[in-house]
């Protein structure tokens, strides 16, 4: 049987490789990417001691203990491993773990690869037939970036979100580039199946009706944080995991969990989304 795999790339490269493409059944997945994907990679040789994201309450809500990703719980590549039956992915620097289920070769603050990596490794040629390309996210909305810029006019805002317009066009921008681009690589590989994974429409939605997802319905707001300019609940000299931060009680009524990266309640609806729709174009399960 014809060995098949998907990768897609950008904050997260995904690697399906599937049983039998018709029945949509994969029996591994290998993701690359950063912090939105990283499921332990850049602590499996050791927890410097500066690095908040090693400790609680990051983990709090699944594992009850931090793995290492960068949120309360699962992250997107979590739910969509689960949802096909598979295991989480071992990190790829995981000594003495086996990887015939897939790898997770996402390390928080990973930049892209660029040909070179992949051709040292033999993948020059890897035979993938389908890929998972994400976008970015509306960056405006993360309070990260709202802090920084608190003292924007405020016709720089949206009237609705509350989010920098500015901001959020560069990533509108970036996304629909990238999309012009995969469209182009279809045409190129018309044996090759590309799905556009969509982060900015989602997180748009959970700004914009939040209540619709089950979050409460506020100007865009960490659960971990703490109080620092305007009322975004984030302080870069007390970002969640240092002295001084603390955790909602409750983080899945919130879509944001540390002001730039989301909740596992967010990347659940994310995942939901690309593997059915409407976040994918087209979704990883398609029918």
């Amino acid at each position: 049987m014809r060995r098949e795999y998907l990768i897609g790339f950008a904050l997260i490269v995904a690697g399906l490789w599937p049983l039998h493409a018709a029945a949509q059944k994969y029996a591994a997945i290998f993701n690359f990417g950063d912090s939105l994907a990283d499921a332990g990679n850049l602590v499996v040789d050791g927890i410097p001691e500066y690095l908040a994201t090693a400790r609680l309450p990051y983990g709090m809500t699944y594992f009850g203990y931090p793995t290492g990703r960068v949120s309360d719980g699962r992250l997107v590549v979590d739910f969509i491993a689960q949802e096909l039956g598979l295991p989480l992915l071992p990190p790829s620097k995981a000594h003495n773990a086996s990887f015939h289920r897939g790898a997770n070769f996402a390390i928080t603050g990973g930049t892209s690869l660029d040909t070179s990596f992949f051709e040292a490794r033999g993948m020059r040629h890897t035979g993938a037939v389908e890929l998972v390309v994400p976008g970015v996210l509306p960056i405006g909305c993360f309070p990260v970036y709202l802090s920084i810029f608190l003292k924007q006019q405020p016709e720089m805002y949206g009237p609705r979100s509350g989010c920098i317009k500015d901001l959020n066009t560069l990533s509108w921008v970036h996304n629909a580039l990238l999309q012009r681009k995969i469209a182009e690589l279809r045409k190129k590989h018309p044996g090759v199946r590309i799905m556009y994974a969509d982060y900015y429409t989602a997180v748009t939605q959970f700004v914009l009706h939040a209540d619709n997802w089950g979050f409460l319905q506020q100007t865009p707001r960490t659960c971990c944080g703490a109080p620092g300019v305007g009322v975004y609940n984030f302080n870069l000299t007390s970002k969640c995991g240092e002295p001084g931060a603390y955790a909602c009680d409750d983080p899945s009524n919130h879509w944001n969990w540390d002001g730039v990266h989301l909740t596992e309640a967010a990347y659940g609806h994310i995942a939901k989304g690309w593997l059915y729709g409407p976040f994918a174009d087209p979704p990883i399960l398609e029918a």
